[in-house]
């Protein structure tokens, strides 16, 4: 609805403006849920040092998406300041689970991020190999406005059916976390966020699910290569049942603290109430 800046410096500029308050914090409450501050904002050719400070005066609670965004903007709020900003997930971690489903003799894959050569030679090893077939979702990036909730819970359904999930992508491996399917999750090696699309971000979620050992990266070997290893890890997997259900138990305590919290930074800690509006008052309700 805004169209596009002209350059890049009006876009910061005006991002500055809606998402930071950059000229001054309004007067409602403002809440910074599951954002992403994995940058590494030292090497930037940016000052962000006024951001920050904005950010600083003007949010009333800050819950970054992961661990590394939580560590990464706590060194940059205020230290009086720092009980403001606690761990949170992405937002996608907030979706109700679906009713129990019988398991089908498929697994559910998408590839979209790393860019891969040929992940249909992977999808010909892993069934070859495992004696289940693959289930593509070739619509996860590019969902219909008309159809877009249909298509979304029909992908959902194939998701919780499946033996387990194999992707490269962010929020595929989220959407299947939160229904308890396992997933083999694929990017290439990473140290730091080279933009919001890269593989440093599924680095990170795994490590802080405690899934590290579910998330397979792309180095210098040939692709094939890179393809055999990932087999072999589905392979030994399938074998222990990726030790489900304790190996989401950590991801479900993680979820509940982040609703709770979330609640908490919405509504007020349990127990509390807010004042009562005074008749005269003509405060708006506060977004979020």
């Amino acid at each position: 609805m805004f169209g596009h800046s002209k350059t890049q410096a009006e876009g910061y500029a005006r991002w500055q403006k809606l998402f930071a308050f950059i000229d001054g914090p309004p007067s409602q409450r403002v809440i910074s849920v599951g954002n992403n501050f994995q940058h590494d904002y030292g090497r930037s050719k940016i000052n962000f040092m006024p951001v920050f400070r904005a950010i600083d005066a003007a949010f009333d609670a800050i819950l970054p998406r992961d661990s590394f965004s939580f560590q990464n903007i706590s060194r940059r709020v205020g230290f009086d300041r720092m009980a403001r900003v606690q761990q949170g997930m992405d937002c996608a971690f907030l979706l109700p689970p679906l009713p129990p489903m019988e398991k089908q003799d498929i697994f559910t894959c998408f590839f979209g991020r790393s860019g891969f050569e040929a992940p249909e030679r992977l999808i010909a090893m892993v069934e070859e190999q495992t004696g289940l077939r693959a289930a593509p979702i070739n619509t996860w990036l590019k969902l219909r406005d008309s159809t877009a909730d249909a298509d979304f819970e029909a992908a959902r359904h194939q998701i919780l059916q499946s033996r387990f999930v194999l992707t490269d992508t962010y929020h595929l491996s989220i959407n299947s976390f939160t229904l308890g399917v396992p997933v083999i999750g694929m990017g290439r090696a990473e140290e730091r966020q080279r933009g919001t699309l890269g593989d440093f971000k599924k680095k990170i979620l795994f490590d802080m699910l405690n899934l590290r050992s579910l998330y397979c990266e792309a180095g210098a070997e040939e692709e094939n290569e890179y393809f055999r290893q990932v087999t072999e890890k589905i392979r030994y997997e399938l074998a222990r049942n990726f030790n489900l259900p304790d190996r989401h138990a950590l991801l479900r305590h993680l979820a509940d603290k982040f609703r709770a919290d979330l609640d908490a930074a919405i509504f007020g800690p349990p127990g509390w109430q807010a004042p009562a509006a005074s008749p005269d008052s003509c405060k708006q309700p506060a977004p979020v």
